[in-house]
């Protein structure tokens, strides 16, 4: 089954968006996680009550030391690098049959 240079570029396009909204999900989820420290710890600062400081403490470490990652679906767990690995490859994939594609549509000429 052979794809035209239109069916392969319309598969990459949407290949594309599909990364883009898992990045997009991942971007934002990311931005919260750094909000939520920010805002652990000013409460830290601001707080004069040395139990709810332990507490927040305790909380911080937790945030801190988890490093940012979901599981769509409890799948499998996507982290930045999985993510990066991931985009990489179907990049190279891409590149390569449409590379392919290319040098047959050469030769049949």
């Amino acid at each position: 089954m052979e794809l035209s240079h239109a069916a392969l570029l319309s598969q990459s396009r949407l290949a594309e968006r599909h990364i883009d909204v898992v990045c997009d999900v991942y971007a934002f989820f990311l931005t919260q996680f750094q909000t939520t420290q920010n805002h652990v710890s000013h409460l830290m600062c601001a707080s004069a009550d040395r139990e709810f400081k332990h507490e927040l403490s305790r909380f911080y470490d937790q945030v801190v030391d988890d490093t940012p990652a979901f599981s769509p679906l409890g799948i499998c767990v996507l982290t930045r690098q999985l993510l990066v690995g991931i985009i990489g490859g179907i990049a190279t994939f891409l590149a390569i049959v449409l590379q392919f594609h290319v040098i047959d549509r050469v030769e049949l000429l």
